[in-house]
């Protein structure tokens, strides 16, 4: 039997509502450079839900860590409960199923983009103990190159099984009200900066840079290891995945992976 499709929200930001909250701006905690990117967040949490409602045995991931010293709630965490205090927008129906919710996972430890999909995908084999036949990700447009190009073939994940769904902010779009062309290019000139070109570089994301960048945002001491609680290797080793040590830290090997075969 074919292994259902990995779905996977990047988050970017913390919901800090309850039920009954509004998911506007005052009620998300942002980066100052984040201001009216809001909306975009939520779209990409309701497109992977559509996404997810129009595939049979698909498996929805929203991925993200802990990443502010003020809360403790993980971005994917308050994805889930904005999407759960708004009844999933309907999207999953007036009732979702228990059956259908439990095909939603939360990951809670990835640090940036790479690790989005990384944790991701071993979240989904220690549930399904088996790897997807395809991934989809939703996240900015402005980081497609950074995925499709970089990431993806980091991975050694099959190109044509590699989907990408970009939304960008309100002011990126030439066509929006709020189109702000100066903005949008200085944003699109730090994707490639501090984006694009570091992982151009360090592909896995094992030098200091990148690796710098995942420490000072793991305020919460989140952890690292490709599996989640697996501190013995028993998940990891059963998976087949290609892996090394890096300064202490089990990160992906650059052999084949058992997704190629």
């Amino acid at each position: 039997m074919a292994c259902p499709e990995l779905i996977i929200v990047c988050c970017h930001a913390i919901w800090l509502g309850e039920a009954g909250s509004s998911a506007s701006e005052e009620n998300w905690l942002i980066k100052p450079f984040q201001r009216e990117e809001t909306p975009t967040f939520v779209q990409h949490l309701q497109t992977g839900l559509q996404l997810f409602a129009s595939k049979l045995s698909a498996v929805l991931v929203v991925s993200g860590a802990p990443t502010h010293k003020e809360t403790p709630r993980s971005e994917a965490g308050s994805y889930l409960l904005l999407a759960q205090a708004h009844n999933y927008w309907n999207i999953l129906g007036e009732h979702p199923s228990p059956v259908v919710l439990s095909r939603i996972l939360v990951e809670e430890r990835a640090l940036d983009s790479f690790y989005n999909v990384v944790f991701s995908l071993t979240l989904f084999y220690t549930n399904v103990r088996a790897w997807p036949e395809r991934i989809t990700v939703v996240a900015n447009e402005f980081k497609r190159a950074r995925f499709t190009q970089l990431h993806g073939p980091a991975l050694r994940w099959p190109r044509d099984r590699f989907m990408y769904v970009g939304i960008d902010p309100n002011f990126m779009r030439p066509d929006d009200i709020m189109f702000d062309e100066e903005r949008a290019e200085s944003v699109r000139a730090g994707e490639r900066r501090n984006g694009f070109e570091a992982w151009l570089n360090d592909p896995r994301g094992v030098l200091e840079f990148l690796e710098g960048k995942r420490r000072e945002r793991n305020c919460w001491g989140v952890d690292q290891g490709l599996f989640a609680g697996d501190g013995d290797g028993v998940v990891r080793k059963e998976s087949g995945i290609c892996w090394e040590m890096v300064d202490g830290r089990e990160v992906l090997g650059d052999g084949r992976q058992p997704w190629e075969i």
